[in-house]
C-alpha cells in the first residue's frame, strides 16, 4: 500500500511537471521581433504574398523596441517593402524611387547618424517617412541606444505621427541597408513584352506578445489532460480493488466470512450440506474395504494428515478414487 501510494504521488508530480512545461512553452512571452525576407513582385500586382523560397528569413530580437506611445501593429504584423530614406534630400517631397511600385505597402529604414548633412531630428526624419506614404519606420543610428540601454529615445506626444515607429541597433539597421542597396541593383527579369518581376526586402514587424495558444494547441493540451487523467484513474482503480481483496483475503482467513465464489477456481463451485451427502456421502472404513487391497503397503492413507485411515473411520470418498477423513477436508 505505501509503495503504490509513493506511485500516485510520483505520478502527480509528473503531471503538475508536465503542465508546467506545456505552459511555459504555450504561454511564454514573445518579445517585440522584425523578420526579414525576400519577395518577389510583378509589375502588374500589389501583392506581398510571392515570397523567395530560396531565401531562408532572418528573425531579430535583440535591441528591437517600440515606440510604445505611437501605433502599434496587430497581433499577425505589419508588413511592407523595405526602402531606405534618402538623407541627401532635406525636404519632405514624396518618395522619388522608381524602382519601388507606388501600390506597395512600404517600410523606410531611417538612418539617424550624426552626420546627417541636414541636421534633421528624429521626428523630422519619422514625419518624412509618413509623408511619404510609409506605413511604418525602422530608425537606426549610433545614438538610438545610448549607454548600451534597451530604452530608444522618447517620441513626444502633439507630433501628429500616425505610423508604427521601431528602433533597432545599429548593426541590425546596417544589415537591412546593405540587403536593400544588394537587391536594389538587381534588374526587373522580364516575362514577356509588358510583365517583369523584381525581388525586394519585406519586413514584418510584430509587436510583444503575452503567447496565446491556438487550436491545435489547446487540443493537445485537452487530449494531454484527459490521457493523464484517465491513467490516473486507472491507478486509483486498480490500487482500490488491491485493499479491498487484501482485506476480503484478511477476513477469510480469520473465518470471519465465507469465500466468496468469484474466488473459486475456474469451473468450481461450493455444495450445500444436502448436495454434498448426496453426492459424496459418509462412509465408514470395514474390514472389507480394507482387505481389498493387497498388502500393507496399500492400506488407506489420507492424503491430508497421511496417517492411515484405520477401521470405523468416517471417510468420503471423492471422484479421485482416494478416501479423506470426513474431519481432514472439513466435510
Amino acid at each position: 500500500m505505501h509503495l503504490t501510494s509513493y506511485t500516485i504521488l510520483l505520478i502527480l508530480s509528473t503531471w503538475l511537471l508536465v503542465l508546467r512545461c506545456v505552459e511555459s512553452s504555450l504561454f511564454s512571452y514573445s518579445e517585440t521581433s522584425i523578420t526579414q525576407d525576400i519577395i518577389w513582385v510583378y509589375s502588374n500586382s500589389s501583392t506581398l504574398a510571392h515570397t523567395d523560397n530560396n531565401f531562408t528569413p532572418v528573425f531579430y530580437n535583440t535591441n528591437i523596441v517600440s515606440a510604445s506611445n505611437l501605433t502599434q501593429p496587430n497581433e499577425v504584423g505589419l508588413k511592407g517593402v523595405l526602402y531606405n530614406q534618402d538623407n541627401t534630400n532635406c525636404g519632405s517631397e514624396p518618395l522619388q524611387d522608381p524602382s519601388l511600385p507606388s501600390a506597395l505597402p512600404r517600410i523606410a529604414l531611417v538612418n539617424q547618424r550624426n552626420d546627417n548633412h541636414c541636421n534633421a531630428t528624429l521626428i523630422d526624419s519619422i514625419i518624412k517617412a509618413q509623408a511619404q506614404g510609409a506605413i511604418g519606420a525602422v530608425v537606426y543610428g549610433p545614438d538610438v541606444f545610448q549607454n548600451n540601454t534597451n530604452q530608444p529615445p522618447m517620441v513626444p506626444s502633439g507630433t501628429n505621427i500616425t505610423i508604427t515607429v521601431y528602433f533597432v541597433g545599429e548593426h541590425v539597421g546596417d544589415e537591412l541597408f546593405h540587403k536593400i542597396v544588394l537587391y536594389k541593383n538587381v534588374p526587373p527579369s522580364s516575362l514577356g513584352t509588358v510583365l517583369s518581376v523584381k525581388p525586394y526586402v519585406r519586413l514584418l514587424l510584430l509587436p510583444p506578445s503575452a503567447g496565446g495558444i491556438n487550436a491545435w494547441e489547446i487540443t493537445l493540451l485537452i487530449v494531454s489532460i484527459l490521457l493523464v487523467t484517465s491513467f490516473l484513474a486507472s491507478v486509483i482503480m486498480h490500487w482500490h480493488i488491491w485493499r479491498k481483496r487484501k482485506r476480503q483475503q484478511y477476513l477469510i482467513e480469520q473465518g470471519l466470512i465465507p469465500i466468496p465464489v468469484e474466488m473459486l477456481p475456474m469451473g468450481k463451485h461450493i455444495f450445500e450440506e444436502a448436495q454434498l451427502e448426496a453426492t459424496f456421502p459418509k462412509q465408514t472404513m470395514t474390514d472389507n474395504d480394507s482387505s481389498n487391497r493387497a498388502s500393507s503397503e496399500d492400506q488407506p492413507v489420507c492424503v491430508i494428515c497421511l496417517d492411515n485411515i484405520q477401521i470405523g473411520a468416517l471417510i468420503r470418498r471423492l471422484p479421485c478414487e482416494h478416501e479423506y477423513h470426513c474431519k481432514c477436508i472439513g466435510l
